[in-house]
């Protein structure tokens, strides 16, 4: 366990959201900020209320909060309905905005803290 563990960044490639799911409910840290990169084809990733689970259940301390999902452009067009979980009273109370940037490589979906 990495019981001291305040702040991780992290570049996620072809690695689904439950194994990231698991991965941190195993390192059972107390972290303050949490920042990842994600590069994957697994849109689950954009399910808001995972996240919210996932952070009540395993990071109750979290102050700091960025999150980018690149979603690469092909001819197979997805949309993953949920997106506007992000402005749920879970993300406004801790100030976490929810942003889509349009970028040459695809889709970016960004959550960050509000300046």
């Amino acid at each position: 366990a990495l019981t001291n563990l305040t702040y991780l960044s992290l570049r996620i490639f072809s690695l689904n959201f439950h194994d990231f799911e698991i991965f941190i409910g195993k390192i059972h840290s107390k972290l303050i900020t949490l920042s990842v990169n994600i590069s994957s084809n697994d849109i689950t990733y954009l399910d808001a209320y995972r996240w919210e689970r996932l952070i009540l259940q395993h990071l109750p301390q979290l102050e700091r909060f960025s999150f980018q999902y690149l979603d690469h452009v092909d001819n197979e067009h997805r949309y993953f309905e949920g997106l506007n979980q992000f402005c749920s009273p879970f993300w406004i109370k801790r100030r976490w905005i929810f942003d889509v940037k349009i970028v040459d490589e695809g889709i970016v979906y960004v959550v960050h803290p509000y300046k």
